[in-house]
């Protein structure tokens, strides 16, 4: 490695300042350079990062010296095919949370304490455990680009324990519980409340939905997008901030319809739709026309109805609760999981198994009669068999 030591000046004391500097073997464009009380400190430096060098995990020795709040602007520049819901979520943990926290301190000085500290002071403030799992992911997402620049040699979120988050109960309506909760909801979402149930859509892809989007003549549902919410409704007016852009695993997928579901689309699209008429209107729209903001309207229609429609141990029940219902009533009915995992959108069937999977009692007791079956029939000569063995 280039690099050399030299005297720099004499400190008050009167000893002796030693200055060691040496070139990037990247980039001879760069140097590093640092001051030393003795010339052995500087040689021993000077050692040690020609060793980093050699070995490929060198890092800037000022590196740690900049602060957290230039390490997100480069973190940002990585955000490329981050989703606008994704990025918004992140710049709303940043502007709470991370830069108030850790914006003008030293990276060097964010270790795997201090990281320990934070959680476990967020979590004495009564933060819920996954709102903190999001802010780490955040906080070591970001860390992550000063670990690649090498301006840190470690991320100092690696290891940091978290506190555990709590199982959230799936939750299922059978067919007769739909359809109690459709009929009882304001009747301008009745027919959404059995899309929902009956075809797994999520809440987005719902909203999005265009008339173009419904062949009522193969009864089938093109879902080719999802409507977000990037601001959120704390922060915009009802129709603000919602944007449409790709399902959540970014490909299009056809949807089979049963025929009563068809007749009610039909019924429901024949009438006159605050969003209009034309091939791009949306199915399911705001009372002015304009796009549905889920989280408002799961506030002020979806959850009194749940309230009025069913008995208390369902009234934990979620809108995405509905898409569990779809999976469920098919598993009931005998259909293969490939197929559920295709109309859900499961971007892999072991996503459907393990979210699925506990549901599937009924096809384990299938499966175990068919094998008695098939050893059965190994038990009891065929005629063919029985001829053969007459033969001989």
């Amino acid at each position: 490695m280039a690099g050399y030591i030299r005297k720099r000046g004499v400190r008050q004391d009167g000893s002796t300042k030693w200055q060691a500097r040496y070139w990037d073997a990247a980039d001879r464009t760069r140097r590093y350079e640092k001051v030393f009380r003795t010339k052995g400190e500087a040689q021993r430096w000077l050692t040690v990062q020609g060793a980093r060098q050699i070995h490929g995990d060198h890092v800037d020795p000022r590196g740690g010296d900049r602060p957290y709040r230039e390490i997100v602007e480069a973190w940002r520049s990585t955000w490329l095919n981050l989703s606008p819901k994704t990025r918004s979520g992140y710049e709303q943990i940043l502007r709470t949370h991370l830069m108030p926290e850790f914006g003008a301190r030293r990276a060097s000085t964010i270790t795997p304490a201090l990281v320990q500290r934070y959680v476990a002071r967020l979590q004495g403030e009564g933060v819920a455990p996954g709102t903190i799992k999001n802010i780490y992911s955040a906080l070591r997402g970001s860390l992550s680009t000063a670990v690649r620049l090498r301006l840190l040699t470690v991320n100092p979120c690696v290891g940091v324990r978290l506190p555990e988050v709590p199982h959230e109960e799936m939750l299922s309506l059978d067919a007769e519980e739909v359809r109690t909760l459709a009929e009882t909801i304001d009747p301008r979402y009745r027919t959404l409340i059995y899309v929902a149930a009956y075809t797994g859509l999520r809440a987005g892809e719902l909203l999005a939905l265009r008339r173009l989007d419904v062949d009522l003549l193969h009864s089938k549902l093109h879902v080719r997008r999802a409507l977000k919410d990037v601001n959120g409704a704390a922060l915009a007016p009802e129709h603000k901030g919602m944007i449409f852009g790709p399902t959540k695993n970014r490909t299009s997928r056809t949807v089979s319809l049963p025929r009563f579901l068809r007749d009610m689309l039909a019924e429901h699209l024949s009438s006159s739709l605050p969003s209009g008429s034309g091939p791009d209107a949306l199915v399911f729209a705001s009372p002015n026309g304009l796009p549905m903001r889920h989280s408002l309207w799961y506030r002020r229609t979806f959850k009194p109805a749940v309230r009025r429609a069913l008995p208390p141990h369902l009234h934990p029940l979620r809108f995405h609760d509905l898409r569990h219902s779809a999976a469920s009533l098919l598993i009931a009915a005998g259909v293969h999981p490939k197929a559920i995992s295709e109309r859900l959108g499961h971007a892999d069937i072991r996503i459907t198994m393990n979210r699925y999977g506990h549901l599937l009692p009924s096809v384990d007791a299938a499966l175990t009669d068919a094998l008695d079956l098939a050893h059965a029939a190994s038990l009891t000569p065929t005629r063919e068999v029985s001829a053969l063995h007459g033969k001989s």
